[in-house]
């Protein structure tokens, strides 16, 4: 009995060693042809990228950024000259924030302000986009008592620090008139209670010289000479409690006056715009895009060339 000896097949044996891929699969061995072909026009769209992102750092006129502390002042049984609420509404009065007509002529200009009312940190929030302008207005109570933090921009480092200076020397004078009002009134009160005091200590001498005469001859005229005497040194030492209160009160241990805890600084270098980050995003834009520009390209000579 003859045996029949089945031949290979090399068709077979090719299509299972080399799968047949399906039609409009693209493997990374075509992308990367493609980037080949189309390397002329990928570093021509990347260059042009990274010069449009020079020019405008050239031209995008530098920011300097310019920044105080200044501690508001307080008055005892007062609490602080003016409470961050108060100084907002008032900077959005005087700078006219969030009218249709800010920023549009004249300089400098406050864009916007707010108020943040998280426990961690409240403060005040300037931010401007103009030249010269107050960036932010913030205070921290993690970092002292009543404390404000000013940042002011301009197109130069001097420009912003004397800006702000002048800002927070302004804000320095406003706080002083009402600190001396309040300390004035404070001294005329005390001025007051010395008055009293002593018109009491004198009342009281006079009630004891009666007492000692009528004491003996007429105890119940004396009995109320006394009792009006008690009340008189009550209300002494009532007197003389409010009197030290007020003396502590006007002392440097509660009560100051607002004053500057960090200078405007001077920076040494602008805060935008920053080549590094613009070349960095110009580089990986330009790159996109000319990988963008080179599939288009290529799939437009595809579409001709089936066309012809």
């Amino acid at each position: 009995m003859n045996s029949v000896e089945s031949k290979p097949n090399p068709a077979s044996d090719m299509s299972c060693s080399h799968p047949v891929r399906a039609a409009g699969e693209v493997s990374l061995g075509d992308v990367w042809l493609l980037f080949v072909r189309r390397r002329n026009l990928i570093v021509t769209v990347f260059v042009l990228s990274v010069l449009t992102t020079g020019a405008i750092v050239l031209l995008t006129a530098p920011v300097f950024e310019s920044r105080a502390v200044i501690q508001v002042g307080v008055i005892s049984d007062v609490g602080p000259l003016e409470s961050p609420a108060d100084l907002v509404q008032r900077l959005k009065g005087v700078y006219q924030v969030g009218g249709k007509s800010n920023c549009e002529g004249e300089m400098p200009c406050i864009k916007a302000v707010t108020f943040s009312n998280s426990l961690a940190s409240r403060g005040v929030v300037i931010n401007a986009r103009e030249l010269s302008y107050i960036k932010e207005v913030s205070f921290d109570r993690t970092l002292m008592d009543h404390s404000v933090t000013i940042v002011a921009q301009d197109s130069s480092a001097e420009g912003a620090r004397r800006f702000l200076e002048d800002v927070t020397n302004k804000l320095l004078e406003e706080h002083r008139l009402v600190f001396n009002d309040v300390v004035r009134r404070k001294r005329e009160q005390l001025s007051r209670l010395d008055q009293r005091i002593i018109d009491t200590r004198r009342h009281v001498e006079i009630l004891a010289g009666q007492l000692a005469k009528v004491s003996d001859k007429e105890p119940a005229v004396g009995a109320l000479i006394a009792l009006e005497q008690t009340k008189l040194l009550e209300q002494m030492s009532v007197m003389d409690k409010q009197r030290a209160d007020l003396e502590i009160g006007l002392s440097g241990i509660k009560t100051w006056e607002s004053r500057v805890v960090r200078e405007p600084t001077l920076a040494r270098a602008p805060q935008k715009p920053r080549p590094v980050l613009y070349g960095a995003l110009g580089s990986a834009v330009g790159l996109m895009l000319g990988i963008l520009a080179a599939i288009v390209a290529e799939f437009a000579a595809n579409a001709r060339r089936q066309t012809l």
